[in-house]
């Protein structure tokens, strides 16, 4: 019988290569290590960082808050290091703060 810790347990191997397809985008890469956050952790937050660049990069070609394009309209996903882990946040773009 299977403990349900092991369903939770990440693979590693499938992390690494998830995180390395991903990298194969070098504005993505340049993105994600530019954070300066450990690869280790980057790689178990590979699905999240990805849906961060989508939105940071809606960001830097929004020419008003009517064209934004994120999830939350004039907010962008940003991650955040906290040591061990990232914190993702919304951030309110520089077009919402000049309203």
């Amino acid at each position: 019988m299977k403990k349900i810790t092991d369903n939770y347990k990440m693979d590693g191997t499938k992390l690494t290569h998830a995180f390395q397809d991903a990298c194969v985008d070098k504005e993505f890469k340049d993105f994600v290590y530019g954070l300066n956050i450990k690869e280790e952790i980057l790689m178990k937050y590979t699905s999240q960082l990805e849906e961060a660049f989508l939105e940071y990069k809606n960001c830097s070609k929004c020419k008003s808050l009517d064209t934004c394009k994120n999830k939350i309209k004039g907010y962008c996903n940003t991650p955040v290091d906290a040591g061990k882990m990232i914190i993702f946040s919304y951030d309110a773009c520089s077009k919402t703060l000049k309203k």
